[in-house]
Protein backbone atom coordinates (compact mmCIF):
# COMPACT_ATOMS: atom_id res chain seq x y z
CA UNK A 1 0.00 0.00 0.00
CA UNK A 2 1.46 3.29 -1.01
CA UNK A 3 2.26 5.97 1.71
CA UNK A 4 0.65 8.90 1.33
CA UNK A 5 1.67 11.47 3.68
CA UNK A 6 4.03 14.08 3.81
CA UNK A 7 7.25 13.58 6.09
CA UNK A 8 9.46 16.71 6.98
CA UNK A 9 13.45 16.74 7.73
CA UNK A 10 15.98 19.06 8.82
CA UNK A 11 19.33 19.36 6.84
CA UNK A 12 22.57 19.91 9.23
CA UNK A 13 26.01 20.27 7.51
CA UNK A 14 28.46 18.09 9.35
CA UNK A 15 30.15 21.24 10.81
CA UNK A 16 26.51 22.68 11.94
CA UNK A 17 27.89 22.34 15.89
CA UNK A 18 31.33 24.13 14.61
CA UNK A 19 29.45 27.60 13.64
CA UNK A 20 30.71 30.53 15.80
CA UNK A 21 26.99 30.82 16.52
CA UNK A 22 27.07 27.33 17.89
CA UNK A 23 29.65 27.79 19.29
CA UNK A 24 29.18 31.00 21.70
CA UNK A 25 25.57 29.37 22.64
CA UNK A 26 26.54 26.28 23.53
CA UNK A 27 29.65 27.97 25.32
CA UNK A 28 27.15 30.02 28.01
CA UNK A 29 25.63 27.93 31.09
CA UNK A 30 23.11 25.70 30.21
CA UNK A 31 24.08 26.62 26.25
CA UNK A 32 23.76 22.23 25.45
CA UNK A 33 20.23 22.73 26.72
CA UNK A 34 19.40 26.05 24.59
CA UNK A 35 20.70 24.03 22.01
CA UNK A 36 18.23 21.34 22.14
CA UNK A 37 15.77 23.57 22.42
CA UNK A 38 16.75 25.64 19.50
CA UNK A 39 16.96 22.07 17.92
CA UNK A 40 13.70 20.66 18.79
CA UNK A 41 12.06 24.02 17.97
CA UNK A 42 13.43 23.81 14.45
CA UNK A 43 11.26 20.21 13.84
CA UNK A 44 8.73 21.36 15.38
CA UNK A 45 8.07 24.47 13.01
CA UNK A 46 8.84 22.59 9.67
CA UNK A 47 5.67 21.49 8.71
CA UNK A 48 4.77 25.40 9.10
CA UNK A 49 7.97 26.27 7.06
CA UNK A 50 9.78 27.74 10.11
CA UNK A 51 6.82 30.03 11.97
CA UNK A 52 5.56 28.69 15.01
CA UNK A 53 2.10 29.27 15.95
CA UNK A 54 0.00 26.33 17.53
CA UNK A 55 -3.15 25.32 15.10
CA UNK A 56 -1.67 28.64 13.14
CA UNK A 57 -3.36 30.55 15.52
CA UNK A 58 -2.24 30.08 19.13
CA UNK A 59 0.80 31.84 20.17
CA UNK A 60 3.00 29.39 21.98
CA UNK A 61 3.96 30.62 25.89
CA UNK A 62 6.57 29.19 27.66
CA UNK A 63 5.00 26.80 29.42
CA UNK A 64 3.93 25.32 25.92
CA UNK A 65 7.29 25.15 24.90
CA UNK A 66 8.51 23.42 27.56
CA UNK A 67 6.37 20.88 27.63
CA UNK A 68 6.96 20.22 23.81
CA UNK A 69 10.89 20.59 24.25
CA UNK A 70 10.77 18.73 27.80
CA UNK A 71 12.31 21.18 29.72
CA UNK A 72 12.40 23.52 32.82
CA UNK A 73 9.95 26.62 31.80
CA UNK A 74 12.40 28.57 33.51
CA UNK A 75 15.29 27.39 31.13
CA UNK A 76 12.90 27.69 28.62
CA UNK A 77 12.21 31.77 29.14
CA UNK A 78 16.09 32.07 29.34
CA UNK A 79 16.77 30.13 26.07
CA UNK A 80 13.88 31.99 24.05
CA UNK A 81 15.82 35.36 25.42
CA UNK A 82 18.77 34.06 24.49
CA UNK A 83 17.79 32.63 20.94
CA UNK A 84 16.26 36.06 20.39
CA UNK A 85 19.31 37.88 21.10
CA UNK A 86 21.73 35.81 18.76
CA UNK A 87 19.20 35.76 16.17
CA UNK A 88 18.11 32.58 16.27
CA UNK A 89 14.57 33.05 16.60
CA UNK A 90 12.04 36.53 16.21
CA UNK A 91 9.32 36.65 17.95
CA UNK A 92 6.82 39.05 16.84
CA UNK A 93 4.04 41.10 18.88
CA UNK A 94 1.36 38.65 18.12
CA UNK A 95 3.69 35.80 19.54
CA UNK A 96 4.09 33.86 16.48
CA UNK A 97 8.07 32.50 16.83
CA UNK A 98 9.92 32.77 13.18
CA UNK A 99 13.00 30.67 13.31
CA UNK A 100 15.15 32.74 11.18
CA UNK A 101 18.05 30.08 9.35
CA UNK A 102 15.32 27.30 8.88
CA UNK A 103 15.47 28.08 5.38
CA UNK A 104 19.50 27.25 5.27
CA UNK A 105 18.21 23.34 6.50
CA UNK A 106 15.33 22.65 4.10
CA UNK A 107 14.38 21.93 0.67
CA UNK A 108 16.19 21.59 -2.47
CA UNK A 109 18.86 23.75 -3.06
CA UNK A 110 17.80 24.83 -6.76
CA UNK A 111 15.05 26.59 -4.84
CA UNK A 112 16.47 27.96 -2.15
CA UNK A 113 16.71 31.38 -2.99
CA UNK A 114 13.68 31.74 -3.47
CA UNK A 115 12.59 30.32 -0.62
CA UNK A 116 14.13 32.34 1.43
CA UNK A 117 13.22 35.82 -0.31
CA UNK A 118 9.81 34.33 0.37
CA UNK A 119 10.34 33.68 4.03
CA UNK A 120 11.77 36.90 5.03
CA UNK A 121 8.74 38.54 2.86
CA UNK A 122 6.28 36.21 5.53
CA UNK A 123 7.66 37.68 8.11
CA UNK A 124 7.73 41.24 6.97
CA UNK A 125 4.14 41.18 5.81
CA UNK A 126 3.11 39.93 9.07
CA UNK A 127 4.78 42.92 10.81
CA UNK A 128 2.98 45.33 8.53
CA UNK A 129 -0.35 43.45 9.46
CA UNK A 130 0.13 43.48 13.15
CA UNK A 131 1.59 46.85 13.37
CA UNK A 132 -0.62 48.49 10.38
CA UNK A 133 2.17 50.24 9.02
CA UNK A 134 3.53 49.57 5.79
CA UNK A 135 7.48 50.56 6.25
CA UNK A 136 9.25 47.51 6.89
CA UNK A 137 12.44 49.26 8.37
CA UNK A 138 9.91 51.41 10.79
CA UNK A 139 8.29 48.21 11.99
CA UNK A 140 11.39 46.60 12.73
CA UNK A 141 12.00 49.29 14.63
CA UNK A 142 9.24 49.19 16.39
CA UNK A 143 9.66 45.73 17.22
CA UNK A 144 13.27 46.44 18.60
CA UNK A 145 11.31 48.46 21.18
CA UNK A 146 8.40 46.73 21.95
CA UNK A 147 11.21 43.59 23.30
CA UNK A 148 13.25 46.34 24.70
CA UNK A 149 10.07 46.74 27.36
CA UNK A 150 9.35 43.79 27.70
CA UNK A 151 12.91 42.73 29.32
CA UNK A 152 15.84 45.20 30.94
CA UNK A 153 18.37 42.40 29.69
CA UNK A 154 17.05 42.65 25.98
CA UNK A 155 20.06 44.50 23.37
CA UNK A 156 18.38 45.52 20.35
CA UNK A 157 21.66 46.91 18.97
CA UNK A 158 23.29 43.63 19.62
CA UNK A 159 20.26 41.73 17.69
CA UNK A 160 19.78 44.01 15.14
CA UNK A 161 23.54 43.71 14.63
CA UNK A 162 23.57 39.93 14.27
CA UNK A 163 20.45 40.40 11.98
CA UNK A 164 22.15 42.14 9.63
CA UNK A 165 25.04 40.24 9.22
CA UNK A 166 23.23 37.44 8.37
CA UNK A 167 20.93 39.20 6.10
CA UNK A 168 24.12 40.02 4.58
CA UNK A 169 24.97 36.39 4.25
CA UNK A 170 22.07 35.27 2.92
CA UNK A 171 21.81 37.69 0.01
CA UNK A 172 25.62 36.23 -0.89
CA UNK A 173 24.21 32.93 -1.00
CA UNK A 174 21.50 33.96 -3.12
CA UNK A 175 23.11 35.61 -5.87
CA UNK A 176 24.95 32.39 -6.10
CA UNK A 177 22.33 30.00 -6.36
CA UNK A 178 19.64 31.99 -7.64
CA UNK A 179 19.85 29.97 -11.11
CA UNK A 180 16.25 28.50 -11.81
CA UNK A 181 13.45 30.79 -12.27
CA UNK A 182 9.71 29.15 -10.40
CA UNK A 183 7.28 28.52 -13.03
CA UNK A 184 4.24 31.00 -13.33
CA UNK A 185 2.26 27.68 -12.67
CA UNK A 186 3.62 26.86 -9.23
CA UNK A 187 1.93 27.76 -6.18
CA UNK A 188 3.73 27.93 -3.48
CA UNK A 189 3.69 26.38 0.12
CA UNK A 190 4.12 30.04 1.54
CA UNK A 191 1.01 31.82 -0.64
CA UNK A 192 -1.23 28.85 0.55
CA UNK A 193 0.08 29.08 4.16
CA UNK A 194 -0.44 33.20 3.97
CA UNK A 195 -3.92 32.67 2.47
CA UNK A 196 -4.90 29.85 5.29
CA UNK A 197 -3.80 32.67 8.01
CA UNK A 198 -5.31 35.35 7.28
CA UNK A 199 -8.89 33.70 6.94
CA UNK A 200 -8.09 31.92 10.21
CA UNK A 201 -7.84 35.39 11.62
CA UNK A 202 -11.64 35.95 10.70
CA UNK A 203 -12.23 33.51 13.97
CA UNK A 204 -12.53 36.48 16.00
CA UNK A 205 -15.82 37.16 13.93
CA UNK A 206 -17.07 33.43 14.80
CA UNK A 207 -16.28 31.90 11.51
CA UNK A 208 -14.83 28.87 11.62
CA UNK A 209 -10.72 28.40 11.09
CA UNK A 210 -9.38 25.89 8.81
CA UNK A 211 -7.66 23.40 10.71
CA UNK A 212 -6.48 21.19 7.16
CA UNK A 213 -5.32 21.82 3.97
CA UNK A 214 -4.80 18.34 2.30
CA UNK A 215 -3.29 17.79 -0.97
CA UNK A 216 -5.07 17.13 -3.98
CA UNK A 217 -8.55 17.68 -1.88
CA UNK A 218 -11.22 19.82 -3.38
CA UNK A 219 -10.53 23.00 -1.50
CA UNK A 220 -6.79 23.11 -1.99
CA UNK A 221 -7.61 23.05 -5.44
CA UNK A 222 -9.90 25.76 -5.60
CA UNK A 223 -7.54 27.74 -3.45
CA UNK A 224 -4.62 27.04 -5.88
CA UNK A 225 -6.51 27.60 -8.59
CA UNK A 226 -8.09 31.59 -7.10
CA UNK A 227 -4.46 32.49 -6.17
CA UNK A 228 -3.06 31.33 -9.56
CA UNK A 229 -6.07 33.28 -10.78
CA UNK A 230 -6.40 36.39 -9.17
CA UNK A 231 -2.36 36.57 -7.51
CA UNK A 232 -2.45 36.27 -3.78
CA UNK A 233 -2.56 39.79 -3.08
CA UNK A 234 -5.84 40.02 -4.54
CA UNK A 235 -6.97 36.34 -2.15
CA UNK A 236 -5.66 37.91 1.03
CA UNK A 237 -7.85 41.70 -0.08
CA UNK A 238 -10.67 39.81 -0.47
CA UNK A 239 -10.78 37.57 2.50
CA UNK A 240 -9.85 41.06 4.13
CA UNK A 241 -13.62 42.18 2.38
CA UNK A 242 -15.49 39.65 4.62
CA UNK A 243 -14.79 41.87 7.58
CA UNK A 244 -16.81 44.65 5.96
CA UNK A 245 -19.83 42.19 5.43
CA UNK A 246 -22.36 41.70 8.27
CA UNK A 247 -24.04 39.57 5.87
CA UNK A 248 -20.98 36.81 5.36
CA UNK A 249 -20.63 36.99 9.15
CA UNK A 250 -23.75 35.75 9.89
CA UNK A 251 -26.10 38.69 9.69
CA UNK A 252 -28.89 37.48 7.83
CA UNK A 253 -32.52 35.95 8.32
CA UNK A 254 -30.68 32.68 8.06
CA UNK A 255 -28.07 33.07 10.07
CA UNK A 256 -26.09 31.84 7.54
CA UNK A 257 -22.23 32.49 7.50
CA UNK A 258 -19.06 32.30 4.90
CA UNK A 259 -17.33 28.83 5.50
CA UNK A 260 -13.67 28.48 3.19
CA UNK A 261 -14.99 26.05 1.25
CA UNK A 262 -17.61 27.78 -0.48
CA UNK A 263 -15.35 31.34 -0.72
CA UNK A 264 -12.49 29.44 -2.80
CA UNK A 265 -15.40 28.03 -5.40
CA UNK A 266 -15.31 29.82 -8.96
CA UNK A 267 -18.65 31.22 -8.80
CA UNK A 268 -18.16 32.82 -5.02
CA UNK A 269 -14.77 34.37 -4.98
CA UNK A 270 -15.26 36.66 -7.62
CA UNK A 271 -18.50 38.52 -5.64
CA UNK A 272 -16.44 38.43 -2.52
CA UNK A 273 -13.41 40.01 -4.06
CA UNK A 274 -15.58 42.78 -6.09
CA UNK A 275 -17.40 43.83 -2.70
CA UNK A 276 -20.71 42.11 -3.85
CA UNK A 277 -21.46 41.21 -0.15
CA UNK A 278 -20.23 44.58 1.61
CA UNK A 279 -22.63 46.54 4.01
CA UNK A 280 -22.33 49.71 1.47
CA UNK A 281 -24.74 46.87 -1.13
CA UNK A 282 -28.36 48.09 -0.53
CA UNK A 283 -30.60 45.82 1.72
CA UNK A 284 -34.07 45.52 1.57
CA UNK A 285 -36.27 47.36 3.88
CA UNK A 286 -38.24 45.59 6.36
CA UNK A 287 -41.11 43.53 4.71
CA UNK A 288 -39.66 44.14 1.88
CA UNK A 289 -38.06 40.81 -0.81
CA UNK A 290 -35.12 38.87 -0.23
CA UNK A 291 -32.26 41.10 -1.92
CA UNK A 292 -30.03 40.43 -4.75
CA UNK A 293 -27.02 39.38 -1.80
CA UNK A 294 -29.45 37.21 -0.27
CA UNK A 295 -30.79 35.45 -3.31
CA UNK A 296 -27.56 34.53 -4.38
CA UNK A 297 -26.26 33.15 -1.36
CA UNK A 298 -29.49 31.15 -0.86
CA UNK A 299 -28.85 29.47 -5.16
CA UNK A 300 -24.57 29.07 -3.78
CA UNK A 301 -25.64 27.39 -0.69
CA UNK A 302 -27.63 24.81 -2.29
CA UNK A 303 -25.09 23.34 -4.44
CA UNK A 304 -21.86 24.67 -2.25
CA UNK A 305 -21.51 21.89 0.39
CA UNK A 306 -18.34 22.23 3.01
CA UNK A 307 -15.66 20.14 2.30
Amino acid sequence: MADNKTYYYLKLKENFFDSEDMKLLQGMKDGYLYSDILLKLYLISLSQDGRLMYRGIIPYTPEMVATVTRHQVGTVEKAMDVLGKMGFIEILDNGAIYMLDIQNFIGQSSTEADRKREYRNLINTEKKRICGNSNVSDVGQMAGQMSKQKSDKSTPEYREQSKEIREESLESREQSTEIFAVSKDTVSRTDVQRAVEEWNSLAVYGLRPVSKLTSGTKRAKCLNARIKEYGIDEVLAAIERIKNSDFLKGNNKSGWMITFDWFVLPNNFPKVHDGYYENSTPQPQNGGSQSHVEQFADFARGWAGDE
